[in-house]
């Protein structure tokens, strides 16, 4: 699940689109591949990202908006001639009352009234004349904030204030607010919703010039905002020319037409990418046996220094193990003349906790040896306990404690800083033969093994299991008699590790706050 947080570029009748792109967000939290944490917004933006934040159906209010409510609503703002408009406007009065736009908002928001009524945190954001400068509202009464944030210039705001502060649209200082969501990403990467770039042209009257000053202003902190982002964190809705600011008429048309489905779709698309992207990067691959081929003393010489750092950064960085999980399933025990004979299948989990020093690194060892064949078909996947996935760098590498292993060394983008939760570090990966002991007519028996890195505190819990064919009975498991622990029942090994595959039976041991060091399971029959 891709952890995000959201900020709403502002955009008057262009909020259609935003909705689109808010019922694109929502469906993709119903599959539970994305999860909004924070959100934030000026304007039409600050209304979209609070309906979000309120977790207010957008179909619904998509629907509300395109039947006979919706005519109504925007009949409560007339077009204006350019003539009364400069005249409203040199009398300090507005274009517009804003209490049809306030009665919508408590229509929509239900009971919901105060920012602490809110299911996850928003920030809106307004432009403070009397202060001289931006203001994030993240309390009190949430219609007032949004319609500050929403009040334009001169349509719903003039000097005459009636004594009160003067709080206008937040565009004109950040149309595209990032900055508080940036300052802590620990809440998930953060990533905004915009629209082309506007060209006013040349103003022709004093309506105009004032408005294109408004755009050229609000334009600015978009694109300050935009790089501050990075392109890959902006999406950009594509938007019919003729959704301007004021055309209310036709963002009506809007939420009827083909171009609100294809603005979702575009998002959905764009969402897509991203996750996949970060999968990408969460996890690693080689697609060959770089340990072996090609033979080369630069690149064997390279992975001999990568396992060289790490075994210097190694003895410095401290965790504590949570929990570590091991699990092999043995297909080679399957008849040589069984089609769903293949190379055997391991599970192999490191839940940990960063102590001390941020964690900037920790090793895996594949199943095989560089003596045995290297199948390329594996998983490695670094996630934290609020983020499904997360970034990482995997260097292959050649252990100095073992020339022959084959070693992939994590390093953690960014390092990993104590008291920041518990991480998982899980590779699936595939061996030969790795239980063949069990059907040695003279061992009757193999081992599962662990040797953890860090030895500094006690593991909170060991689970090792094995899936066998059913067809080989009852296998037994033995431990040192210093360790302790049991054999785990069939609710615990389901509840760790899945059901077995059909005709397959599932043994394991598991022991729990016991001192980090090599422990040894042994399977027999």
């Amino acid at each position: 699940m891709l952890k995000v947080q959201l900020a709403f570029q502002g955009g008057g009748a262009k909020i259609v689109a935003l909705l689109a792109a808010a019922e694109a967000v929502q469906e993709l939290e119903k599959k539970s591949e994305v999860k909004v944490t924070r959100l934030a917004g000026t304007s039409a933006g600050a209304i979209v990202a609070a309906l979000l934040a309120a977790e207010v159906s957008i179909p619904a209010v998509r629907d509300r908006l395109r039947s006979q409510y919706g005519q109504n609503l925007i009949a409560k703002f007339p077009k204006k001639s350019s003539l009364t408009a400069v005249i409203q406007a040199l009398q300090g009065k507005r274009f517009w009352n804003d209490a049809p736009l306030a009665e919508w908002l408590e229509t929509e928001l239900g009971a919901v009234r105060q920012f602490s009524d809110l299911k996850r945190k928003l920030f809106v954001y307004s432009a403070n004349l009397e202060a001289g400068g931006a203001e994030v509202q993240i309390s009190s009464d949430l219609v007032t904030a949004l319609l500050e944030s929403a009040g334009l210039p001169f349509c719903f705001r003039t000097w005459r204030s009636g004594g009160q502060t003067i709080n206008v649209d937040g565009g004109l200082c950040q149309n595209l607010p990032v900055d508080d969501l940036l300052a802590d990403t620990s809440h998930g990467r953060v990533l905004g919703f915009t629209f082309p770039s506007a060209r006013p042209g040349r103003p022709k009257n004093v309506l105009s010039f004032s408005m294109s000053l408004l755009d050229v202003a609000m334009g600015h902190s978009v694109q300050s905002a935009r790089s501050r982002l990075g392109s890959r964190s902006v999406c950009t809705l594509q938007i019919p020319p003729n959704l301007t600011t004021f055309n209310f008429d036709q963002a009506l048309k809007y939420l009827a037409s083909h171009h609100y489905s294809d603005t979702k779709g575009a998002v959905l698309n764009w969402f897509q990418q991203l996750i996949d992207s970060t999968a990408s990067q969460a996890r690693a691959n080689f697609d060959h046996d770089i340990w072996r081929e090609p033979v080369k003393d630069d690149v064997h010489s390279e992975m001999r220094k990568v396992g060289r750092i790490y075994k210097q950064l190694s003895a410095h960085q401290q965790l504590r193990y949570h929990a570590i999980k091991l699990q092999v399933v043995g297909n080679c025990l399957l008849s040589v003349n069984d089609k769903n004979r293949k190379s055997d299948e391991v599970l192999y989990v490191l839940e940990f906790e960063p102590r001390g020093d941020p964690l900037i690194a920790h090793h895996l060892t594949f199943s095989n040896s560089q003596e045995g064949k290297f199948f390329g078909q594996y998983s490695l996947e670094l996630a934290s306990s609020t983020q499904a996935e997360m970034p990482c760098e995997v260097l292959a590498s050649i252990s100095p404690e073992s020339e022959t292993a084959r070693e992939v060394v994590v390093f953690f983008s960014p390092p990993l800083k104590s008291g920041t939760g518990e991480y998982s570090l899980s590779l699936q990966d595939e061996g030969v033969d790795l239980l063949n002991g069990l059907i040695d007519p003279e061992a009757r028996s193999d081992y599962l093994e662990i040797d953890p890195k860090y030895k500094h505190e006690p593991i909170g819990l060991i689970q090792f299991a094995v899936q066998v064919p059913k067809i080989l009975g009852e296998v037994s498991v033995r431990v040192a008699d210093d360790i302790g622990g049991a054999e785990m029942s069939e609710r615990e090994l389901h509840a760790a590790f899945g059901k077995p595959r059909l005709g397959f039976r599932s043994f394991g041991w598991q022991a729990t706050n016991i001192p980090a060091k090599q422990v040894r399971v042994t399977f027999s029959v």
